[in-house]
């Protein structure tokens, strides 16, 4: 995915990538409520007779084989020639070496890209981990519940893709990011009060409807403000601090459950993803992509003057 977010931004003009970018997005989040569908599977497998274990492993290998596919399909991609770099006698090769792996043009605003996503991935972690365990043991719904609803979760979601990156062409990246993401950790602090299922699905339907939006515009963003040569490493990098931060995430959820109460990841999920979008909005505000700027500039890293 890292690499194909930068092969995405190489091909869409300035004035289409957020559109274009939610459009990736909505097919993916298309697939994913597809695949949240197969979770009963199982239910369904055991009705003909196949044993609860068997049942999983089926699962899992239709999940391999959609996997393989996506390899695959990707194989036929062939690179624009007008985006490669071409060797010749005035190019230094690069050696590599550990500096290498750090964008250098853009490495001040990698690295706050990078903390605010491992800040963000590190509360939303704590309860998209445990949710579909929490909805079993609060409310007692079985996969034939929970699957549906993580479906319907993420239709709702990206249908509303497409408005958010209209809305980014209309009052900027940032402004977009942090308006359709804000209200999401509030309703995530309301979902515990719920008093059945039911009613905490609909919350998780309206929240998994507004907390998407941001997404492709965040991508959009780091992909307009980073250096072509650098945007498949800034994106490497800041995915590899989202990954290992949001990695000890479910281990302390499980202990906030067991220990305290199921409610707490919850509320402090909410209260780190809410302060989250009030930090990148005082950080990137001043930082405008491309489309946005009344005058051209130079790309980041380099002096800004006009062309």
């Amino acid at each position: 995915m890292v690499g194909q977010v930068a092969m995405l931004a190489d091909e869409a003009p300035n004035e289409k990538r957020n559109v274009i970018f939610a459009a990736n997005a909505l097919v993916l989040h298309f697939a994913g409520s597809l695949g949240a569908l197969l979770a009963v599977l199982p239910d369904i497998f055991r009705g003909y007779g196949v044993d609860e274990f068997s049942s999983y492993r089926l699962l899992f290998l239709i999940g391999s084989v959609t996997s393989f596919f996506y390899l695959v399909v990707l194989s036929f991609y062939r690179e624009n020639p007008r985006t490669k770099k071409i060797s010749g006698p005035g190019r230094v090769e690069q050696r590599f070496n550990v500096g290498s792996i750090i964008p250098q043009k853009s490495k001040r605003f990698v690295a706050k890209m990078a903390l605010l996503g491992a800040f963000d991935s590190f509360g939303s972690s704590l309860h998209s981990s445990l949710l579909a365990y929490w909805f079993f043991v609060v409310y007692g719904a079985s996969l034939s519940d929970i699957g549906p609803l993580f479906a319907i979760s993420n239709v709702i979601g990206s249908l509303t893709l497409i408005f958010g990156a209209k809305l980014a062409d209309r009052i900027g990246n940032v402004n977009a990011t942090v308006i359709t993401h804000l209200p999401a950790p509030l309703l995530l602090m309301l979902m515990p009060f719920a008093p059945d299922f039911h009613t905490a699905a609909i919350i998780q339907v309206l929240r998994q409807a507004i907390s998407r939006m941001d997404n492709p515009i965040k991508q959009s963003y780091m992909m307009a403000v980073v250096p072509r040569e650098e945007r498949a490493r800034a994106r490497g990098f800041t995915t590899v601090f989202q990954r290992f931060s949001g990695s000890f995430s479910p281990s302390v959820a499980a202990y906030m459950m067991s220990a305290v109460s199921t409610s707490l990841p919850f509320y402090l999920g909410g209260a780190i993803q809410f302060t989250h979008d009030i930090l990148y909005y005082f950080t990137f505000r001043d930082l405008k992509p491309p489309e946005e700027l009344s005058e051209p500039v130079v790309e980041l890293g380099a002096d800004r003057r006009k062309s």
